[in-house]
């Protein structure tokens, strides 16, 4: 689901994806909707912030949305399994990209060769699971890591960073309140 934020003025201060975990209920990343005083919709709904953590970079908005909803995994792929991203990159249309998982880093991110643009930051990182016979979100991309070479910005290597499903649910299991919420 499309993410725009707002100034208390009505000023656009950019636009990131999400994905409905349960009905009123989007997941989405804490650097789409970070900052005091914002204005939030998601698909041109008015949201509130239920809770957020800007040290693993994940925020859960409650917004009058229907399901469909995705399942969450219970843990992630093994290594170079196929995933796909689903956003909003650069304001066009749902767009969906695939890749492979790939490997962890410190702090608890996940890599993956999926391309993704601004935008897409808070949208869904899926994976197909043959035992549930479904889509299940596996992670939260939240950026992008690599190098760019030439006037052109040629990319040698790009990775996307996401958040891997093991924080998401702990950061479902273990909310943190939000002032007034």
């Amino acid at each position: 689901h499309r993410i725009d934020v707002f100034s208390p003025s009505g000023v656009s201060l950019g636009h990131g994806s999400g994905t409905v975990l349960t009905p009123g209920f989007v997941l989405t990343a804490s650097h789409v909707v970070g900052g005091e005083g914002v204005v939030i919709k998601v698909d041109g709904q008015l949201a509130k912030v239920v809770s957020i953590n800007s040290k693993v970079d994940l925020a859960l908005l409650s917004v009058n949305v229907p399901c469909p909803c995705i399942p969450l995994a219970s843990s992630s792929p093994l290594p170079d399994a196929p995933v796909v991203a689903v956003g909003y990159p650069l304001s066009f249309p749902q767009t969906t990209t695939e890749g492979l998982w790939q490997s962890f880093l410190p702090e608890n991110v996940v890599l993956s060769t999926t391309p993704i643009a601004f935008g897409n930051s808070g949208g869904g990182l899926f994976h197909w699971s043959w035992l549930h016979m479904r889509w299940e979100l596996v992670g939260v991309p939240v950026g992008v890591a690599g190098v760019s070479l030439g006037m052109f910005g040629i990319p040698v290597f790009n990775y996307t960073m996401s958040v891997p499903v093991e924080r998401v649910l702990y950061f479902l299991h273990h909310p943190l309140k939000v002032a007034g919420g």
